[in-house]
């Protein structure tokens, strides 16, 4: 929703926006539920050893779902390059 993305920098100068992983991987154009998968792997990795693997079985086997992948930055969705954590940590 445009309005929420132009009201949160506004409202929370300290956040981040990000972008839904699981609605992401249900955007995929794809038959290939593994493809969902492996972008949610892809999303989660932590090195970018394991990020480029990932990626390069999205392109190898689903060529469509890659190209929709590109089309959003991976700043808004990959832990790996995203500059924050995206989830709260609380230790006890």
């Amino acid at each position: 929703n445009p309005k929420i993305i132009n009201a949160v920098p506004k409202v929370f100068s300290f956040a981040i926006h990000t972008f839904c992983v699981f609605h992401i991987s249900n955007n995929i154009k794809t038959t290939l539920k593994r493809t969902r998968i492996t972008f949610r792997m892809a999303a989660d990795s932590l090195t970018s050893i394991d990020f480029d693997k990932y990626m390069n079985v999205i392109q190898n086997t689903d060529p469509v779902g890659f190209q929709y992948i590109l089309g959003i930055p991976k700043e808004t969705w990959s832990n790996l390059y995203i500059p924050m954590s995206r989830y709260i940590v609380t230790l006890y």
